[in-house]
């Protein structure tokens, strides 16, 4: 009994004698293929595989596919993809999803593309959730459209955040919540998104989801609008004409509509 019992113990910490192994192989390897020493981090590679490291085979395949010190070779990138996927790597399950998708590669297989999508955002990569968000969203499925885009906006993907903020703001497919996007739109204006800011300066403008705040309104309007959105000029520049008892409010809106006008704003014209 006391033998069985050790002979099981032993083989656990080998197990993770071997992953940690593993790892620190795989980091020795990148450290080198950072170098763009490829040959030497095939090596490493190639030792942390026998120990079945499933990300070995990951980047073994991306020195296939890239051709990195060596011949590009799709076949043996699929092949090494496969196998690092079948042990569960998100990353290759997610190549495997782009390589059965873009024409580019010739392999143009859909399910195999929903498969290997599918069991990548089973793992939580989140431009897979994404991705499968998108695909929801395209099929009229909101709701699973709002599961995929949070698994991937918890890992603060922004496109995701957006398609959250959009979704609540617009209530397309869904109630609309400007609470919740107004939660999800700061989330991605913070990340400096130009149109979270357009859309968040007008839920602070007309108090949806908050309470009403001109002032913050105009300063994420004017961010936006210097960072090169348009839009968020020209919602300025109405703000401030909303506002044009105050005599410089009023100017400020006629000099942004002449220059909104200027750089091919068509409704800007129609207030000069």
């Amino acid at each position: 009994m006391f033998r069985l019992f050790f002979i099981l113990v032993s083989i656990i910490y080998s197990n993770i004698g071997n992953a940690t192994e593993g790892k620190e192989l795989i980091s020795a390897g990148n450290f080198l293929a950072m170098q763009s020493n490829y040959s030497e981090a095939e090596q490493y590679y190639k030792k942390a595989a026998k120990l079945n490291e499933p990300a070995a085979f990951y980047y073994l395949g991306m020195l296939e596919l890239n051709g990195y010190g060596r011949e590009k070779s799709l076949d043996n990138a699929v092949k090494l993809y496969t196998k690092a996927a079948n042990l569960g790597d998100a990353q290759a399950q997610y190549e495997l999803s782009v390589i059965y998708s873009v024409k580019e590669y010739g392999l143009i297989d859909n399910k195999k593309y929903l498969k290997w999508l599918q069991k990548a955002a089973d793992n939580d990569h989140k431009l897979a959730c994404h991705n499968l968000g998108n695909l929801a969203v395209r099929v009229g499925k909101t709701k699973t459209a709002l599961v995929y885009f949070q698994k991937a906006a918890q890992q603060e993907h922004l496109p995701s955040i957006m398609s959250l903020g959009m979704i609540y703001y617009s209530g397309v497919g869904t109630s609309r919540d400007y609470t919740l996007a107004f939660k999800y739109l700061t989330l991605a204006a913070e990340k400096n998104d130009l149109k979270a800011m357009r859309l968040l300066a007008t839920l602070h403008e007309r108090g949806l989801g908050t309470p009403q705040d001109s002032d913050s309104a105009i300063s994420l309007y004017k961010k936006a609008y210097k960072a090169g959105n348009l839009d968020a000029g020209y919602n300025l520049a109405l703000l401030y004409l909303d506002k044009s008892l105050d005599a410089k409010n009023n100017k400020e809106a006629e000099l942004l509509l002449k220059e909104l006008a200027v750089k091919g704003v068509e409704k800007a014209k129609k207030y000069l």
